[in-house]
């Protein structure tokens, strides 16, 4: 088993988020750790906020996908997992669609 696999395995749910000013750079930065992978990075307080911005949006955006599969399964019926795949790929180009729209 890779380590890649292992990770996945385990469930990697202990993440560890911290601030600090570094005496060296003269920088505010946030720092990410993840022990079980053995990973650790820092960033600019503003790549921190875009970072925490981009979690929020997927979370909300896999939220949307699983109402979506589960509505087209349990209230509409569909059995089909093609059709109900092919529906979320329709349902997530549209959303990206109007994300774009939204930014501009």
């Amino acid at each position: 088993m890779t380590k890649s696999e292992q990770i996945e395995e385990e469930d990697i749910t202990g993440i560890t988020v911290s601030g600090g000013f570094g005496h060296n750079t003269r920088q505010p930065f946030v720092q990410m750790l993840i022990p079980r992978a053995d990973w650790m990075t820092q960033m600019s307080p503003a790549t921190a906020r875009e970072l925490a911005h981009n979690l929020l949006a997927c979370a909300d955006a896999a939220e949307s996908d699983g109402f979506l599969v589960g509505f087209l399964q349990n209230v509409i019926g569909v059995d089909d997992m093609s059709k109900v795949a092919g529906v979320l790929v329709q349902f997530r180009e549209y959303r990206e669609e109007q994300l774009r729209k939204a930014d501009q």
